[in-house]
Order: structure tokens, then sequence, then C-alpha cells
């Protein structure tokens, strides 16, 4: 596996190969734990550390770069979450000479999680501060809250290399390392799909992080999950700045729960008159047969959400009140919405639903859900394409056609 990113600069990351769950999400392919290893003739530099099982792959991938443990000067952490930090215990006691690297808000969460980091020696650095290794030099760029409070990112200008940690990052592990050795719409795909479920709430101080990133020249981005990029930057670069502002396509997302199939009719009626509106691209859902993780990659692109489920114990189905939660936690940029469903003697759970999707400030397509009772007829079947043709036609931006 060739593991040099630049002169100076080498990948000693790991891959879980068998993880298929990661932040509560589903993941198909495994997921990459990567660290980098900078080579400067006055010191080196470990950025980022791996969790906690890989630690041992991580330091016999440093000793095949000719570097032992007890020569690393600096480990620089640039996000606190476990996934990256658990292993520094194990890292730091064979690196015992390395001094940790990080800025403030890391430091008290690193004390926080490990007893250890009472005997660490930490370097506190702030935006703008430089590192030097002798003939390379490490600048550090505040990033608070792309995604968690404490995360940074750290350039190398002389390589034009940028350590985004998890911005850029995506669940493709591979032997290949970098996104011109692999299919770029897979990889694009799983770039999409993290931010989906991950840094999709935070789209505004995410977008600020890139645009720190913009000035800088840039060879390479190393992120801390999935290939680097080398190739394709100002793809990721332009992608993440429509996401980060919450741009939104002409694109509808029917999702639905349904108990003995009446539901399931008024959802293929409102897919079917949305997708009667010239433009727009309608995707049908019905949740428990489909990852929860897959319908946000979905919405995150989408300008409508059609919601429905039948009435039980007065609520929505149990499931659509899980992808609601999700919904509501990861926030989506959605502009216009619908409800429906079906009920037998009270329809509640639809107007509890109708209720949950005007508080994420939807504009709905009308005051009340569209319902019926037992059975949708004719007549409710032609209701349900028609508010679907409204809420196409609202997310093309028609108030008629």
């Amino acid at each position: 596996m060739e593991t040099k990113i630049t002169d100076q600069i080498y990948w000693i990351g790991v891959f879980d190969w068998l993880c298929r769950d990661f932040h509560g999400y589903a993941v198909r392919r495994g997921v990459s734990y990567n660290s980098y290893l900078v080579c400067g003739s006055a010191g080196t530099a470990i950025i980022d550390g791996v969790k906690a099982p890989f630690v041992g792959e991580q330091l016999e991938h440093l000793a095949r770069h000719g570097v032992s443990a007890d020569s690393v000067s600096y480990v620089v952490v640039n996000h606190a979450e476990l996934d990256h930090s658990s292993g520094l215990p194990a890292l730091l006691a064979a690196c015992h000479g390395a001094t940790v690297v990080c800025d403030a808000k890391c430091e008290k969460t690193l004390r926080c999680y490990f007893d250890d980091a009472c005997d660490w020696r930490f370097r506190i650095v702030r935006e703008g501060e430089s590192l030097s290794l002798g003939d390379v030099t490490l600048s550090f760029v505040e990033t608070p809250m792309a995604h968690w409070p404490e995360s940074m990112m750290t350039y190398v200008p002389e390589r034009g290399v940028l350590f985004s940690m998890d911005a850029f990052g995506q669940h493709y592990p591979s032997y290949s390392l970098f996104d011109d050795l692999v299919p770029f719409g897979d990889v694009m795909h799983e770039l999409r799909h993290y931010y989906a479920n991950i840094l999709q709430p935070l789209g505004r101080t995410t977008g600020a992080a890139v645009k720190k990133a913009l000035p800088l020249r840039l060879s390479c981005i190393c992120p801390s999950h999935g290939v680097v990029w080398r190739k394709y930057i100002s793809e990721v670069v332009e992608a993440y700045q429509k996401w980060s502002g919450g741009v939104t396509d002409q694109k509808v997302v029917v999702c639905y729960d349904s108990m003995w199939g009446s539901t399931e009719a008024m959802a293929r009626a409102v897919a079917d008159g949305a997708s009667q509106v010239a433009g727009t691209r309608v995707c049908l859902f019905h949740i428990r047969h489909v990852l929860m993780s897959d319908i946000m990659d979905e919405l995150l692109e989408a300008g409508g959400l059609a919601f429905g489920s039948p009435t039980q114990n007065t609520m929505y189905l149990p499931e659509v009140g899980a992808l609601l939660t999700d919904i509501q936690g990861l926030r989506p940029a959605l502009r216009a919405g619908l409800v429906f469903g079906s009920c037998g003697w009270v329809a509640t759970g639809a107007e509890r639903l109708q209720t949950a999707l005007r508080s994420l400030g939807l504009e709905m397509v009308s005051e009340k859900p569209v319902c019926c009772q037992w059975k949708p007829s004719a007549d409710v079947l032609a209701a349900c394409r028609e508010a679907g043709r409204s809420l196409s036609l609202k997310v093309k931006g028609d108030g008629v056609e």
C-alpha cells in the first residue's frame, strides 16, 4: 500500500473493516481512522490518533517509516472525540517524549476523558499560531463546531497539505488511499452520506471552516476518515459550500409507514402527483425497509418532504417518530412539507406529525393533513395526488402551474 502523501508526509492510519455502525448510523464499507506522520529536519509530529483497539497497528505503520515511537516530538490532536482520541493513552505511553498539541478546549476535554492526561505534556495553540519542525511548519486553524467546540485543522504550508479532521471525511476505507484511485461517484456518495448524518445541523460553522480553508494553497486535503483528496479538491469544496449554505434541489422525498396498506396507497399517490411537475425528482421510502441514514442522505438536498403515518394509540407509528427525531436533530434545509395518513376513529397521528413539521419551519401545503378513514377512496387518492403536485410546485417555486 502506498502511504506517502507528499515528501515528508505519510499516512499511518488504520482500517476497521468490520464496523457497520458509526455515530448511530449504518456504514456499509467499514471505517478508516486516518493518522498522519510529518517528518521535519528538527522534529516529527503525528497528526491525530486512532481508536484504542488499533494503536498497535498505528505504531507498526509508524515504524515502517523508520521512526521510533520514542523519537516522536509532537502528537497533534485536532479533535477530542473518542474515535480519534481513545488510543491516545497507549500512543503516548509509547511516544513518551512527545508533547500533545491542541487548543485549550481540546485539552480540557482530554483531561475529562483520560486520567492519564495529568501526566501528559501539553502545548496549547491558538488560531494562526505555528510550530516549526525545522524545514516544515505546522500552522493551526481553529474550526469550532465543525463539528465539536474544540475542533481545529492543521496546515503544512511548505507542502500545501491540510489535515482537515472530520471535514471532507467519508466512510470509504481503501488501500488505494487517494481520491483519483477510487470510483469518483462512489466516494462522493460517501462524502454526502457522511455530511448528511454528522455535519448537516452545523452548516453555518462548517461553512465558516471551509471559508478559512479557501485562501490556503492546497495540494492535498487529508481528512480523519476516508480517502485523501488531491485531484477533486475543488469539487469537494464546492459540494461543502452547497450543503453548508442550505442550497436545495427540485426534489421531493416521500416517507411513510403503513399498517394495512392504506397509508402506503396514499404515499404512492402523493409521489405520483409530485412527479407530474416537470424537473422534480421524487424519492419514495417505506421507512421500515430503508436505513434511516439513507433517508437523511436524500433529505440533504431535498426541497420538500411528504410524511405519512396511520394513527396508532393516538400517535404516529414508532418508526415515524424515530425518523422525525433524526430530522429534528439533523435539521435538513427543507422548505415545504405535506402530511398524510389513514386512521380508524381518530386522525391524531397525522395531526401530531403536521404540528411537528410545522415547528421545523416548513411551509405546509395545507393547514390540515390529508387523511382518510380506514381505506382511501378514489377521491382521497386524487386529493393525495393533488397535494403531492402542490408540494412539488412549492419546491419548484411556482404557486400554480
